[in-house]
C-alpha cells in the first residue's frame, strides 16, 4: 500500500519554483531517504507534505485522502502527519514536559499524560531533565525533544528534516535505532531528509533523490547506496555510498 503520493508537484517560494513537476511514492510502513545536493528541493518537498508550503501545481495524497488543500492542523489532528523541521523545532523557554504537553494538544487530559509517559520511557534523557528548560538542552538532546514531541499523537506518518544535524555518533545511533522501531513496532511511514547518506540508507526500505527540483532516481535504498552514479554527486568518486558507511 501506499501512504504519500504526490503528483505532478510544482512548488517554490514567491517567484522561484523549487520542485518542478514531481511526482513520487512512499510505500506504507516503510522508512523512505531522501537525498540529493543542496537546494535541490528535499525540504520543500517535505513541507508540501506536511502542509507548511503549498504547491502550485499538482496534487498530495496521505494514506488515500486528497490533502492538497488541508490545512497543517488538519494534516496533523486528522490525518496522522507529523513534522519535525531542521531549526526552530522546539518551545525554548518553556520545560520538556510543557513542550511534549504542546504536542499532544489534540489530545485528551488522559491520553495525552499517558503519552507523555510512554514518550518518556522511550527518551530515558529527557525523563532525567523532564521539567528542565529546552533552551538549557544540548543540541542533540533539543532534536531528541523535537521528535518526541511530534510523536505525542501516535502519528501514522513522520516527517524529518535533517534529523542527524549535530548529533553525536552515539545520539545518531539512537535516533535511528528508534526510527527503525517505529516502523517496525508501530507501522510508522517514515520520510527522512538527509544529508548523512552513508548513515540513512542502510536503515531505509526506500530512497529518493532529488537533484535540481526534479526526481533523479526512485529505487530501494540498498539498489541508491551501490549506485556509483549517485556517489558521485556526493563523494567525486567511484566507490558507492555503501563503501563510505564502512570506511
Amino acid at each position: 500500500m501506499t501512504a504519500i503520493t504526490l503528483s505532478h508537484i510544482t512548488a517554490g517560494y514567491g517567484k522561484a519554483t523549487v520542485l518542478h513537476d514531481v511526482s513520487l511514492s512512499v510505500p506504507s510502513g516503510s522508512i523512505t531517504t531522501i537525498i540529493g545536493p543542496n537546494g535541490s528541493g528535499k525540504s520543500t518537498l517535505l513541507k508540501v507534505v506536511a502542509g507548511t508550503a503549498r504547491c502550485s501545481a499538482g496534487s498530495v495524497r496521505v494514506g488515500g485522502a486528497d490533502l492538497t488543500t488541508a490545512s497543517e492542523r488538519s494534516r496533523i489532528a486528522e490525518h496522522g502527519i507529523a513534522y519535525v523541521p531542521q531549526l526552530s523545532n522546539v518551545f525554548g523557554p518553556l520545560t520538556i514536559l510543557e513542550n511534549l504537553e504542546i504536542g499532544g494538544a489534540t489530545l485528551s487530559r488522559r491520553i495525552r499524560r499517558q503519552r507523555i509517559a510512554e514518550i518518556l520511557e522511550i527518551y530515558p534523557d529527557l525523563a532525567h531533565r523532564a521539567r528542565a528548560r529546552a533552551d538549557s538542552l544540548s543540541g542533540g538532546q533539543r532534536q531528541m525533544l523535537a521528535m518526541a514531541r511530534a510523536l505525542m499523537p501516535s502519528p501514522r506518518v513522520l516527517l524529518l528534516d535533517e534529523p542527524s544535524a549535530g548529533l553525536s555518533p552515539k545520539l545518531l545511533d539512537d535516533l535511528f535505532r528508534n526510527v527503525r522501531e517505529l516502523r517496525d513496532r508501530r507501522q510508522v511511514t517514515v520520510v527522512l531528509v538527509e544529508q548523512n547518506a552513508h548513515a540513512a540508507l542502510p536503515i531505509s526500505d526506500h530512497g529518493i533523490v532529488l537533484v535540481s527540483g526534479e526526481v533523479a532516481r526512485d529505487a530501494t535504498a540498498h539498489e541508491i547506496a551501490h549506485d556509483p552514479a549517485i556517489a558521485e554527486l556526493y563523494l567525486g568518486t567511484g566507490e558507492n555510498l555503501a563503501d563510505g558507511a564502512n570506511a
